[in-house]
């Protein structure tokens, strides 16, 4: 989308696009007898696809000269702040989602994963379901456990590792109570080998 700045006057009145529809031109906002410019106006920066007879209103202020232009743009600075905003917590609803979903797909592995019993037995990776790596695996090579006897071998430095990762810390006054927690969180069965 990109930005423009328009001005108007008697001679030119197809520098904006839409800017005198039928409309506008039925209210009076045609050009009148003398040149009307709205460089300094509120609508000058506005996208091309949100000005539509906005122009009209801006044109009639800046005909006037009435405080309405200054009115119109305080009311188009704070649109344009709540617009953000709006954004701002629609990115964070769409991280939220992909956590939702990732929780949801890791209830198949956890189920997977409590099936283990034997040392040997594979173990499932989970996704992220916070923080930044929200919704993915794990990529790092040998960052997950292959199977249960790995789990139970986990030093500190690799525990920290799937702690950053998963954005999750795993309590424990040992290393064993620490690879416990790890342990459940996965949905690996408590027992150690």
């Amino acid at each position: 989308m990109s930005l423009r700045h328009y001005s108007i006057t008697a001679a030119d009145t197809s520098a904006v696009p839409g800017a005198l529809s039928n409309s506008a031109q039925q209210q009076g906002c045609g050009v009148a007898n003398s040149p009307h410019v709205i460089d300094n106006a509120v609508g000058a920066s506005v996208p091309d696809a949100d000005l539509g007879d906005a122009v009209c209103i801006v044109h009639q202020a800046n005909r006037s000269g009435s405080p309405g232009e200054v009115v119109l743009g305080a009311k188009v600075d704070k649109l344009s702040a709540d617009v953000g905003a709006v954004k701002a917590k629609l990115d964070q609803l769409s991280v939220m989602m992909v956590g939702i979903k990732a929780g949801q797909n890791n209830v198949v592995h956890r189920n997977m994963n409590g099936n283990s019993r034997m040392a040997e037995h594979n173990l499932q990776p989970l996704k992220a379901e916070e923080g930044e790596h929200v919704g993915e695996y794990p990529t790092q090579p040998d960052l997950f456990p292959a199977t249960l006897g790995a789990l139970f071998s986990l030093n500190n430095p690799q525990l920290d590792k799937l702690e950053e990762f998963y954005n999750c810390e795993f309590k424990g006054t040992s290393i064993a109570a620490w690879q416990s927690a790890f342990t459940a969180f996965i949905g690996a069965l408590s027992a150690r080998p």
